[in-house]
């Protein structure tokens, strides 16, 4: 049985509404797909469990990067903060939670982004545009169903 969590299907792939993660489920082999990964029924459940962890460690790191970078105006300072770095270091699971951050405020969230999608979103006349910068990485965002 799957948590209440997952809370709706579209063509087989289930929608996590507490993390946006996207899980394609076959109850025949007791299979769950995340982003690519497969697991047992029971890794699964476990794997759910820590997406609702994650949602809190994003938010505790993103909070603590947002209040202790305020004051700095270098891009490389910011991005090189302890908390954002743990944030590069939730991978690829941690891009639709940027993704949905990005769409709430604008925030330095440029190079975490770069660095773990390998993607560069931005027209070369618009770096350095913040809303530009952000309107591009919500756009590929949307574009590659991560938001």
């Amino acid at each position: 049985m799957l948590p209440d969590y997952l809370d709706h299907e579209v063509n087989g792939i289930w929608f996590d509404g507490l993390s946006g993660i996207r899980w394609t489920v076959n109850v025949e082999q007791s299979r769950v797909d995340l982003g690519g990964y497969g697991f047992s029924m029971k890794q699964s459940l476990s794997a759910v469990n820590a997406g609702v962890d994650m949602q809190s460690d994003f938010d505790r790191l993103a909070g603590e990067w947002k209040r202790e970078t305020a004051h700095l105006s270098s891009p490389t300072m910011i991005a090189e903060h302890r908390a954002y770095q743990e944030v590069i270091g939730l991978g690829p699971a941690a891009i639709p939670l940027i993704l949905r951050d990005l769409q709430k405020a604008p925030a330095m969230w440029f190079m975490a982004l770069r660095e773990i999608t390998g993607e560069l979103p931005i027209r070369e006349q618009d770096r350095g545009d913040i809303e530009a910068m952000r309107a591009a990485w919500i756009d590929w965002g949307e574009r590659n169903d991560y938001i």
